[in-house]
């Protein structure tokens, strides 16, 4: 579905304690606390708590307290706050949102990703995401990676699609395939240049 398409949620995983962050934790938490909780007085909003270290500073954050009327904290093990990456790939079908869970393995393999891969199965099994069908693919394909306009047209990177550490290199004819049997793509645009420095993504398209 298109990037500005309505929304029934929106999702977001809180940074946990010992992540990747370090000195910038607070800073993270600041970050997602603010877009929560100015989304969440329009739209409910799931946000995902690692652990009770993680409940416990939500529950006490400013921005957060008191908690926002359309704020859910879920409790759930995660690895990073990337869920627009590792997080469920919505798509219409006969007027019907589905979603698509596709593997998730860290960007490449560069960072532990085994309970964010598990993400939205586990959020789909909790009928958080709604009532659309889950369908799972055994490729590698982060959210962030893919651009919609939701009518046919996709765009991608071909740096990131065609890593080796990914998908073992898979052809621009796979994965063009790929995207019309799963997302309805029938026309994909492949960006030749997306490499910045310190980017873990290999060139998502979001970037």
């Amino acid at each position: 579905m298109a990037e500005w398409a309505p929304q029934r949620l929106m999702l977001f995983t809180w940074p946990r304690a010992g992540g990747d962050w370090g000195d910038g934790l607070a800073a993270a938490r600041d970050c997602i606390a603010r877009a929560a909780a100015c989304i969440a007085h329009d739209q409910p909003v799931v946000l995902l708590a690692a652990d009770a270290e993680c409940r416990d500073s939500i529950a006490a954050h400013r921005a957060l307290h008191p908690a926002p009327p359309r704020l859910h904290v879920e409790p759930l093990a995660n690895d990073d706050v990337w869920i627009r990456d590792y997080g469920p790939l919505t798509r219409s079908v006969a007027g019907r949102a589905s979603f698509l869970d596709c593997r998730f393995n860290g960007w490449g393999d560069k960072f532990a990703a085994a309970r964010d891969d598990q993400a939205t199965a586990t959020l789909h099994g909790r009928g958080l995401l709604g009532p659309g069908a889950l369908a799972s693919r055994s490729y590698v394909l982060e959210g962030g990676a893919l651009e919609t306009n939701g009518q046919g047209t996709l765009l991608t990177t071909r740096a990131c699609l065609l890593d080796a550490a990914r998908d073992s290199a898979d052809s621009r004819a796979r994965w063009e395939q790929r995207f019309r049997d799963d997302l309805g793509a029938d026309r994909v645009h492949w960006l030749e240049h997306g490499h910045l420095i310190g980017d873990d993504t290999d060139g998502h398209v979001d970037t």
